[in-house]
């Protein structure tokens, strides 16, 4: 039987595992305001990003039904025609009938949504952990 209750990883032990691992130091980053967050995906840098996937089941982008704990997810960049965000969802691997696959663009008021239901987040805030630029 496979555990249904897992603690997965935090911000910081991601940050030290890349730094380990790849010697890259991730800028960890609690509370952040949303703009603040928007304006870093939009200069060019990716973010690790915990959300509440409750948010998220409800709707085509939901990659495992029945799941409504926390996830982490990576935000690669901002579309500027509609404001979407591009979305790598690990749970999105297609592994049957109605999977998403791979990244897809989560329309921003979700992925904001999802991010402020993350426990212990300040209204209007986000956490995240920040690459250097992807471009």
């Amino acid at each position: 039987m496979t555990p249904t209750n897992c603690g997965g990883t935090s911000l910081n032990q991601n940050d030290a595992a890349v730094n380990y691992l790849y010697g890259v130091d991730m800028a960890v980053r609690y509370n952040v305001p949303w703009t603040t967050f928007a304006s870093m995906i939009i200069s060019g840098r990716g973010a690790v990003v915990p959300i509440r996937y409750s948010v998220i089941a409800p709707t085509r982008f939901d990659g495992s039904p029945g799941f409504t704990g926390n996830h982490g997810i990576f935000v690669n960049e901002r579309r500027a025609t509609d404001g979407a965000y591009l979305v790598y969802d690990p749970l999105a691997d297609g592994r049957r009938a109605g999977i998403p696959r791979g990244p897809q663009w989560w329309p921003g008021s979700l992925l904001k949504a999802a991010a402020y239901a993350y426990p212990g987040t300040n209204i209007g805030c986000v956490h995240a952990s920040f690459t250097r630029d992807t471009d």
